[in-house]
């Protein structure tokens, strides 16, 4: 059955590999380490739509990790028999291996999770920016603020997380940008979240307004996470749904749009304060809900 798992791993296919790595974490030995190192020095250079796709928030099964993973159940150590700036898959175990929420980089940790962080492999960065330390080290502070604007959304997404546990004004922003323009739920999310860290409340508001457009399909479901912000943020009150598509029209969104901008304009000091409105029966003016919308009772 080894055997067998080696040849899957020489294949260089997407889904041998994982029916490789599943197997050897039960029954693999040392032996097969070699195959899985080369398995892994081909994996995690990929670029593919395939492999690409490996590199998201939440985090998928991702060849690279099942790789990775089985070696070190293996070999715990298995990093230090390589130089990690030799190679991506070396950079890769010792990355797995040294990092860690419950770790304290030394110096030298801090120089091969900043290399990482500057890879051209997207994987490389998000798996640095995924294993750094709870109590993130100065020195790696201007590499996350360069990743919170990643062309790549998964490393994006785990930048955010890690700004979170670091102190940087320029952060906010930064957030403020992205959650007006970002397609990607938790991207916004989290982009919200640093934002207000920095007292952003009400510009992370107008921000959200942008999104307050038309669905393009029944599968859009952007307007719904839109308004939930909102007046969970002015109205603290769950959103209870809603239809808009088709016939939720651009004018619609548009006027809406342009309502909730002049809502939270008007009320810009009390929405900084932290302020929720439950004088109305909805909380905040009925003109700031669509037609067919309803709220969750308080």
């Amino acid at each position: 059955m080894r055997e067998f798992c080696v040849r899957l791993l020489r294949q260089k296919e997407r889904g041998g590999i994982l029916t490789a790595t599943s197997l050897l974490r039960l029954i693999g030995t040392t032996n097969e380490l070699p195959a899985m190192k080369q398995a892994l020095a081909y994996a995690v250079v990929q670029t593919s739509a395939e492999y690409l796709s490996d590199i998201r928030y939440p985090a998928p099964i991702r060849v690279g990790d099942a790789l990775a993973g089985t070696m070190l159940g293996l070999d715990p150590r298995i990093a230090d028999k390589f130089e990690p700036e030799e190679s991506a898959e070396n950079l890769l175990l010792y990355l797995d291996q040294h990092g860690g929420a419950d770790k304290t980089f030394s110096d030298a940790e801090v120089r091969c999770f900043s290399k990482a962080m500057k890879s051209d492999l997207p994987y490389l960065r998000m798996k640095a920016l995924e294993n750094l330390s709870k109590e993130i080290p100065a020195a790696l502070g201007d590499e996350i603020t360069h990743c919170l604007s990643d062309n790549n959304l998964g490393v994006q997404n785990y930048a955010f997380l890690a700004a979170q546990r670091v102190r940087n004004p320029a952060h906010r922003d930064i957030a403020l940008a992205v959650l007006k323009s970002a397609d990607d739920e938790w991207l916004r999310q989290s982009a919200q979240q640093l934002a207000d860290k920095y007292g952003s409340r009400y510009e992370s508001a107008m921000a959200w307004c942008a999104h307050l457009v038309a669905p393009k399909d029944n599968n859009d479901y952007t307007m719904h996470d839109t308004l939930r912000e909102l007046l969970l943020m002015t109205a603290g009150r769950n959103s209870g749904g809603g239809g808009f598509y088709p016939s939720f029209t651009d004018q619609d969104a548009k006027t809406l749009r342009e309502r909730w901008e002049e809502f939270l304009t008007e009320n810009r000091n009390q929405i900084n304060a932290g302020k929720t409105f439950t004088n109305l029966i909805t909380g905040v003016p009925a003109d700031l809900i669509p037609p067919g919308w309803t709220l969750n009772p308080p």
